[in-house]
């Protein structure tokens, strides 16, 4: 990631701690998957276990690199991109149904960084609480009055408990939204389980003018 002068202060430090680890993480995938491929090479008939562990850190190096730069700024693909990712991390996909609506206003610029750090954590939870397998998980992003609204689906067994707002993830992600003036979500309706984050969209580069 390049960092042009002037962009360090509104990412924050904290921001920055977390890209170089995110950056450290995925070379050190990286280093393990060039060992797994050695050992898969040497090995005559290798186990499953072998070629499951290569795809799905292949899929974790893909994750980490697209949190660090998603390549777009249209919410749509790069949340598209993302669910693709995550899905060659799993052995049975689900399948994913995403909708767009609405677009930046003149002045405003969509907080793609910010979106992928949410859609990543609600779209893992949706797959782990979903009752189908693969299962079907919705997700819909509505950009209207300066907010972008990210909202995920996904169809739970409607005679089990409801699932409480556990994990030290979603802890996170309700903290970082408070941090930036937005709000997180959660909610369980009969037979769906809805998760929405409600991000503030950010001033246009003006780095240009």
């Amino acid at each position: 990631m390049n960092l042009r002068r002037g962009d360090i202060q509104p990412i924050g430090l904290e921001a920055l701690l977390i890209d170089e680890a995110r950056h450290r993480h995925a070379n050190e995938f990286a280093s393990a998957l060039a060992a797994l491929h050695i050992l898969k090479a040497r090995t005559p008939n290798p186990p499953r276990i072998i070629e499951e562990t290569i795809a799905r850190l292949e899929a974790n190096v893909r994750i980490e690199r697209l949190l660090l730069d998603a390549g777009t700024d249209n919410p749509a693909l790069a949340v598209g991109r993302l669910c693709e990712t995550i899905a060659m991390s799993h052995s049975r996909a689900p399948e994913f149904v995403i909708r767009s609506i609405g677009r930046a206003a003149t002045g405003e610029s969509v907080p793609v960084r910010l979106l992928l750090l949410f859609a990543y954590e609600l779209v893992t939870n949706a797959i782990k609480r979903s009752d189908q397998d693969p299962g079907r998980i919705a997700i819909r992003i509505v950009i209207k009055a300066g907010m972008l609204r990210l909202t995920v689906v996904n169809r739970i067994d409607e005679h089990r408990a409801a699932p409480g707002r556990v994990g030290n993830g979603i802890e996170i992600l309700d903290r970082l939204a408070d941090s930036v003036g937005g709000r997180l979500a959660l909610r369980n309706e009969t037979d769906r389980f809805v998760a929405q984050a409600m991000l503030p969209m950010q001033p246009g580069d003006r780095s240009s003018n």
